[in-house]
């Protein structure tokens, strides 16, 4: 039973998530949690089990858009490497370079309203 336990252990400690399987997994419990909320309601269920669900959703949102602070920046880095680039059609480098800027620029501003978010300014 303990050597079992420690191949598990073994090989839990191997997965790792990249950034965005993170990021799916995380969007895929919100929904989740979110769907299984809307459910208890539709089934009359307490409000208390509705509220619990509401509350994970919310936090699990929070958590996920705390994980993207700062990823502006590499939507900035990537559109300035796509510029630099030589490309052979112009119009598909113009729209990646737009895509990620304007990628940037949505991710500046939901970084700007993280302390909202969070509960410290009002």
């Amino acid at each position: 039973m303990i050597n079992n336990v420690a191949i598990i252990a073994s090989q839990l400690s191997d997965f790792r998530f990249t950034i965005a399987e993170r990021d799916i997994l995380l969007r895929f419990l919100v929904f989740s949690s979110r769907m299984t909320a809307w459910l208890l309601g539709q089934k009359n269920a307490s409000i208390t089990a509705i509220e619990r669900w509401q509350i994970l959703m919310r936090q699990l949102a929070l958590t996920a858009k705390l994980l993207r602070t700062g990823r502006f920046v590499q939507q900035f880095n990537i559109a300035a490497k796509a510029l630099r680039r030589k490309h052979q059609d112009y119009f598909l480098a113009y729209l990646t370079i737009i895509r990620q800027l304007l990628m940037a620029v949505y991710l500046t501003c939901d970084n700007a309203t993280i302390l909202n978010s969070i509960g410290f300014v009002p």
